[in-house]
């Protein structure tokens, strides 16, 4: 058990960390995968390599949830996990993986297994947050083309089941936001100028499917209220952030990250987002990783 303000881990095995500021790993072809009860203080921290036996990975899995759970403050009936790492690399494990939460009734509430790129996890162990810090790359990526049904090959007729709004101060981001999101069959993405009291009132008098804020905007108040005002009126509406880390906002919920805007990462960012509006409260169409949630004991 440590006890420090902070560490950095990169070999695999277990890990259980109590009143920790922060934890740095850096995953290359590991997974990472976080256990966190409301209760606790504490959390524990598997990181398998992709070379390792799956027999060993299950051992891992069974050793630090047994010393997890019985923990003065952890209520086993409340233990969360987290999963990261990449889904290509890890194929068989992320099988093993699922198998195990779902006979132990284990929740999955939150995931990240993109196929791409390394990238370096900081877990709060005090409150079980991960944030994620996406690094680049410099090989080739695949193109990406526009299926049927999309906004550049729809059918004026077609009207779309869900209205996103993009909030950014930048004339790039919001193009290549707005084409992102309506690649998808279904979705149509509204771009307001900004002022300085924030977004008009025409756009916050709107029902919303999902919102997206670019990570200029962390410290424009005006706009952070409003979006906390919107979800006042629609408590599961989704709101995605594009950028490196996701902030430290109280006032804002159901929050999730998506890569930042870097030339590079474009084609990653776009695959993201998709995933993470497709993922979303408002339409439940695909799932990149889905597990069996916890049993209710009656």
């Amino acid at each position: 058990m440590k006890n420090s303000t902070q560490s950095s881990i990169k070999n695999p095995g277990i890990y259980l960390f109590s009143r920790e500021k922060t934890v740095q790993v850096l995953i290359r072809e590991s997974l990472l995968i976080t256990f966190h009860s409301p209760s606790s203080s504490s959390t524990g921290i598997v990181i398998q390599g992709n070379h390792e036996h799956r027999r060993d990975f299950l051992d891992k899995l069974e050793t630090l949830f047994e010393k997890y759970k019985n923990l003065p403050d952890v209520d086993g009936a409340l233990i969360r996990c987290k999963v990261f790492g990449s889904a290509e690399k890890n194929g068989p494990l992320l099988l093993s993986l699922k198998n195990w939460l779902q006979q132990h009734h284990l929740p999955v509430v939150a995931s990240d297994l993109s196929q791409a790129l390394p990238s370096e996890v900081a877990v709060d162990c005090t409150n079980g947050k991960v944030g994620i810090q996406y690094h680049q790359r410099s090989e080739n990526l695949a193109a990406y083309f526009l299926s049927t049904g999309t906004a550049r090959d729809r059918s004026p007729d077609q009207k779309p089941s869900f209205n996103i709004l993009v909030l950014t101060d930048f004339a790039s981001s919001k193009i290549l936001i707005k084409q992102t999101i309506e690649e998808l069959s279904d979705c149509l993405a509204s771009c307001p100028a900004l002022t300085k009291n924030g977004i008009s009132s025409d756009f916050m008098a709107q029902e919303w499917s999902a919102i997206v804020i670019s990570d200029e905007l962390k410290n424009n108040l005006p706009v952070l209220r409003q979006v906390a005002t919107l979800q006042e009126k629609n408590p599961e509406l989704p709101v995605r952030w594009v950028g490196a880390f996701l902030p430290k906002l109280d006032s804002i919920t159901n929050l999730k990250l998506v890569p930042p805007l870097e030339p590079v990462l474009i084609p990653h960012f776009k695959r993201m987002l998709q995933q993470a509006l497709a993922d979303s409260d408002f339409s439940k169409t695909s799932e990149t990783f889905k597990f069996s949630g916890r049993k209710v004991k009656r």
